[in-house]
Formats: structure tokens, sequence, C-alpha cells
């Protein structure tokens, strides 16, 4: 099935899980805590929760060796510390699909 196609995923800190699995907001490095696996800009991925709950999949934006970098930093952050290319959404909404029902609470 299309789990074997997966070739990783970035974990989300609750702020980051809320707002994905509200279907209002792209996925910005500020909300991810953590990266795995091996994949480049276009492959698809997993967001998970801290509890490790799947919550949604999309395609990455950024090959996963540039994302530790950007992780926790704000768009304006990494603009600065990585220039312009990187003050872009990692995921774009448009790219997302919920795993869960919305509104269901991932705790």
């Amino acid at each position: 099935g299309d789990a074997a196609a997966l070739a990783g995923g970035n974990a989300l800190d609750d702020g980051a899980v809320d707002a994905v699995l509200g279907g209002r907001a792209s996925l910005l490095a500020a909300g991810i805590v953590g990266v795995e696996g091996e994949f480049v800009a276009g492959d698809p991925v997993e967001l998970v929760s801290k509890s490790g709950a799947v919550i949604a999949r999309g395609l990455s934006g950024f090959d996963a060796v540039e994302i530790p970098d950007m992780l926790g930093q704000s768009s304006s952050a990494l603009r600065e510390s990585l220039g312009s290319g990187y003050d872009r959404e990692v995921i774009h909404r448009d790219d997302l699909v919920l795993v869960r029902p919305k509104g269901l609470r991932v705790d």
C-alpha cells in the first residue's frame, strides 16, 4: 500500500498539530521538532504528533538533510541564517492530506 512509499516523517509540536488538523495551515519549520528517514523534496512524508500518532501526510518541500538546521526557526530567522529560499513552508497546505478526522484532539 502507500505506507511503503513514504520516505520518512516529521515530528510536530502541539501547536503545529492543531494548525494542521484545523486544515488552515501549511507546515512551517517552527512547528517541527524532529525529522526521520531519508527523503528529498517532493517525496511523501508523514506528520506525526509527539505521542507518535500520524495526523497527516504531505509532500516535503525540502530534503531531509536540510530540515534539522531549520527546526523550530521562524521564517524570518531562516531567511537570515540560511537564505531566502528557506523562508517558505516545509509542506504547503495544498500538499497536505489529513489522516485523522478534523477536530480530533491528539494528546
